[in-house]
C-alpha cells in the first residue's frame, strides 16, 4: 500500500512505474495544451483572412462613398448655379412682360399679343377683348315649296 500512497509521503522513494504514470499524465496535459493552442492558432488564421477581406470591403466602400459625396457636392453646386440663372431669367421675363403690359395700354399690337397669350399682372382680371363689329347673322328663311320634286329639278325638268 505504500507504493500507491507515495504522494502522501514526499520523502518516500517512488517506484519506477509511478514515475512513468506521472510523466505520461504530464505528457498528455502538454499534448492537450498543444492541441488547444494549435486549434486557437488555426481559428486565428481563419479569422485573420476574414478580417482582412472585411477591411478591404470597408475600404472600397469608403472610397465609393467619398467619390459619391464629391459628385453630389459638384452636382449641388451646378444646380445652385442653374437656380441663380433661372432666377435671373425669371426677373428679366417679368420685367419684359410688365413693360409689354404697360405698352399694351397704348399700342394695339401689344394689346393683341397680351390678349392672344393672356398675359396679365397677378391680381388683375384679364383685359376685355375689343368688341368687334358683330356680323349680321343670317335670317332663317322659310322653305320654299315648289311644285316640282327635287329629283325632277336635278334632271332639268320643270
Amino acid at each position: 500500500m505504500s507504493e500507491y500512497r507515495s504522494d502522501l509521503n514526499p520523502g518516500a522513494p517512488r517506484s519506477p512505474g509511478a514515475l512513468n504514470l506521472d510523466a505520461l499524465a504530464l505528457a498528455l496535459w502538454v499534448l492537450a495544451g498543444l492541441i488547444v493552442i494549435g486549434g486557437q492558432l488555426g481559428v486565428a488564421l481563419l479569422e485573420k483572412s476574414l478580417c482582412e477581406s472585411q477591411l478591404n470591403f470597408a475600404a472600397r466602400k469608403l472610397t465609393t462613398l467619398k467619390t459619391t459625396h464629391t459628385q453630389t457636392e459638384e452636382a449641388l453646386e451646378k444646380r445652385e448655379q442653374q437656380i441663380k440663372r433661372a432666377s435671373a431669367l425669371e426677373t428679366q421675363y417679368a420685367a419684359l412682360l410688365t413693360d409689354l403690359i404697360e405698352i399694351a395700354k397704348v399700342d394695339p399690337d401689344a394689346r393683341l399679343i397680351t390678349q392672344k397669350w393672356k398675359i396679365q399682372q397677378q391680381g388683375q382680371s384679364p383685359a376685355p377683348e375689343p368688341a368687334a363689329k358683330p356680323s349680321p347673322e343670317p335670317q332663317p328663311t322659310a322653305p320654299v315649296k315648289s311644285k316640282t320634286s327635287p329629283v325632277s329639278s336635278l334632271k332639268g325638268n320643270p
